[in-house]
């Protein structure tokens, strides 16, 4: 049997915005908060996937960029090892789902949002 020896942060240190915003190659930028997830959890993964799908459903939806509307990504952990991350309109209808086949993810459920090309953790808002 294997641990996560990462150390989960709290989250709740994080409130009412951010000091720094930090470029992302597809475009947008992310907060402190996610900076810090992705440095202390190895997760820029999860980041790039946020990304990703906020460009390509913001496409679908109509509109000419993503720097409309919010979207609400959850990643829950499964007992096989992997996750599924889902995508929602902040109303609770799913957008999209991935499945992610394995992670060392410390978090069992974790959430970010993505609104106006910044992604964030919900503290921050």
């Amino acid at each position: 049997m294997t641990t996560n020896a990462r150390k989960k942060i709290d989250f709740n240190q994080f409130y009412g915005g951010t000091d720094n915003y930090y470029l992302h190659p597809f475009g947008g930028h992310y907060t402190d908060a996610v900076a810090i997830m992705a440095d202390s959890y190895g997760a820029y993964w999860l980041i790039d996937a946020c990304m990703a799908h906020g460009a390509e459903l913001y496409r679908k939806l109509g509109a000419d960029s993503y720097d409309c509307g919010l979207l609400v990504f959850t990643l829950e952990r499964n007992n096989e090892g992997g996750a599924r991350l889902t995508v929602d309109n902040g109303n609770g209808k799913t957008l999209a789902t991935q499945e992610i086949e394995y992670t060392d993810f410390p978090e069992e459920k974790f959430t970010l949002w993505l609104q106006n090309k910044v992604l964030f953790h919900p503290n921050e808002y």
